[in-house]
C-alpha cells in the first residue's frame, strides 16, 4: 500500500492466505479510521480495494527501511 495505489486485500496478506477474513476486518478498521482508503473494483462490485490515506507520507531511509508519517507520529520500519 506504501505505492500509492489500489491494491485488494487478498495482495496485501502477504505470506497468511488463511488470514484473509481477519486482514479484512482490520483494513476496515483503518478504514473507519481514516487511515486507509477503500473502492470498489469496477470489475467486480463485491470486491474492495484499499491504499493509503494520502496525508499519509510514506518515505525510504538511507538504512533502506521506510517511515509512515500519519502528522503526529512517525513509524519506522
Amino acid at each position: 500500500m506504501a505505492d500509492g495505489q489500489f491494491h485488494p486485500a487478498s495482495a496485501l496478506g502477504g505470506t497468511y492466505p488463511k488470514h484473509f477474513d481477519s486482514n479484512r476486518k482490520h483494513l476496515d478498521v483503518l478504514v473507519k479510521a481514516g487511515l486507509v482508503e477503500s473502492e470498489y473494483d469496477p470489475g467486480n462490485k463485491r470486491r474492495q480495494h484499499y491504499r493509503l490515506a494520502p496525508f499519509v507520507k510514506v518515505t525510504a531511509t538511507p538504512e533502506g527501511g521506510r517511515t509512515m508519517d500519519f502528522g503526529h507520529c512517525t513509524v519506522r520500519f
